[in-house]
Formats: structure tokens, C-alpha cells, sequence
């Protein structure tokens, strides 16, 4: 159950920041514009990713 949570959270954040990131009026984040813009796609994309793998995982642990 502590890992449905996890995933959970890691899903709203990575959400959050996905947001935070994107152009607001007219100007993109300092991050994406810097040497660090491709690992910010790769960051989120990440987030996501282990955060679906780990509600998938408790969601068979509980009822496989």
C-alpha cells in the first residue's frame, strides 16, 4: 500500500513540475533553456514512468 502512495505522489509531483516548466507568457523555465534542458524532459518523463511502474506494483502485490 506504501508503494500505491509513493507512486502517487511521485505522479502529482512530477505533474507539478511539468507545469512549472512549461512557457508562461512568453517566457520558457531557466532550466529548459540552459545545458540542463534535454535531462528535464528526460527527468519528467522518469517521474512518470516509476510512478505508474510502482502503482502497478502494488495494485498486483495486493491482488495477484
Amino acid at each position: 500500500m506504501i508503494s500505491f502512495a509513493v507512486g502517487a505522489a511521485l505522479i502529482v509531483g512530477t505533474a507539478f513540475a511539468f507545469w512549472s516548466f512549461m512557457p508562461k507568457e512568453g517566457r520558457v523555465h531557466r532550466l529548459v533553456e540552459s545545458i540542463w534542458g534535454p535531462y528535464v524532459g528526460i527527468g519528467i518523463t522518469s517521474g512518470f514512468a516509476i510512478g505508474i511502474v510502482m502503482i502497478l506494483a502494488s495494485a498486483v502485490s495486493a491482488f495477484g
